[in-house]
């Protein structure tokens, strides 16, 4: 298959950099975002006593940084992965959606859940004995209720067929990771993943869409002549959604995702103030509007850097303070800002005294260097 997204190389120095930026991102923008989840705009502000968004991002930056389930999974994806390249280093097959489904089991039981009666077995890994892998933050009721269930859900049969909140689309960074030189293995992958919880059609394509956005985004750094890479990366993942409702394989027609990230384009292109664009999304709760202001935030801070408005490192930090800011999942939405942008721009456009009180820094650095070990690049 011709891939249509510049694919990552693991032998590259940039990889290891741009990985440890999304990674990192994705972690710093959760754990600013977990404590004013359940705020709107206004509580937070009153509750923190500040008047804007960089404010508000400041003063939650001075407090211990601890992160949700949003990254704990990104975190399990990326070691049930690295447990399939295990066997295949040691010279056997293994089944990779059994392997995810695996680790987010042993994500289910180290945060205090009874493990599922019906389920096989799940080994422990050193990721369970991180202590911020072991302790439950805010997890979604649908992939409670998936987990639970002991049975492997498909896209065909799934026990949450209406499920579209975030906890699939989150947690799917690590397929955009994988140096494999076609889209189809990414597509696949991610999709299947995502419906081992949520089944929703939308759920499930824009997992994959943000999956083929971090990897537009790895890859960009050996493409030389790529530019503007996230617009780039935005119109191609759009021109693969739209061959979707052909597909025998995919569900649905992706309407919802992509009226979201057509949004996120036009609102760019438009100049259109914040406020009516965060309405543009309709409900921040819901996968295809979260995707969708994130790459929203993510071209609106590409462009700002390109026109010289902004460092990356300054619009990086304006784009955290709108998503942390918003009314919605707030530690999704930056979660996924702060991945897309890290993997762009690596991690150095994050603020090293945030990054250092991250909680999940020890489980992160475990699991980027296992990956990356079982890739015979560490």
């Amino acid at each position: 298959m011709t891939s249509a997204f510049p694919a990552p190389s693991a032998t590259s120095p940039a990889y290891r950099a741009a990985l440890r930026g999304a990674l990192l991102g994705g972690a710093t923008g959760d754990a600013l975002g977990y404590p004013v989840e359940m705020l709107s705009r206004t509580e937070m502000f009153e509750r923190y006593k500040v008047k804007n968004s960089l404010e508000l991002l400041d003063t939650l930056a001075a407090q211990p940084l601890v992160v949700s389930d949003d990254t704990q999974l990104t975190l399990y994806t990326l070691d049930g992965l690295s447990e399939v390249l295990e066997w295949n280093n040691d010279g056997q097959a293994a089944d990779e959606l059994a392997c995810i489904w695996l680790a987010y089991l042993r994500w289910y039981r180290s945060t205090g859940n009874s493990y599922p009666a019906a389920a096989p077995f799940a080994l422990t890994r050193p990721l369970d004995a991180q202590p911020s892998m072991s302790v439950a933050r805010g997890p979604g009721k649908a992939t409670l209720a998936a987990l639970a269930a002991g049975e492997m859900q498909f896209i065909s049969k799934n026990v949450n067929p209406q499920a579209l909140g975030t906890g699939a689309l989150i947690r799917s960074a690590p397929f955009g990771f994988l140096p494999v030189a076609d889209d189809a293995t990414v597509i696949k992958l991610s999709a299947h993943a995502a419906a081992l919880t949520h089944g929703h059609p939308d759920a499930i394509l824009s997992a994959s869409a943000y999956a083929l956005l971090v990897r537009h985004l790895l890859g960009s750094h050996e493409a030389i002549d790529l530019h503007m890479p996230a617009r780039q990366a935005l119109e191609a993942v759009l021109q693969w959604l739209g061959t979707v409702e052909q597909s025998q394989a995919l569900p649905g027609d992706a309407a919802l995702t992509i009226a979201a990230l057509q949004t996120a384009l036009r609102s760019v292109d438009s100049g259109m103030p914040l406020e009516r664009t965060l309405e543009s999304f309709g409900d921040l709760w819901l996968a295809p509007g979260c995707l969708g202001f994130a790459a929203y935030l993510l071209l609106s801070a590409e462009q700002e850097i390109s026109d010289g408005d902004s460092s990356p490192a300054l619009a990086t930090r304006k784009a955290l303070a709108q998503a942390v800011s918003c009314d919605g999942d707030s530690d999704s939405i930056a979660a996924l800002t702060g991945t897309l942008l890290g993997a762009l721009y690596t991690e150095d456009v994050f603020n090293t005294q945030t990054l250092a009180s991250l909680d999940a820094v020890p489980a992160l650095e475990l699991v980027l260097e296992n990956w990356l070990k079982q890739l015979g690049v560490s």
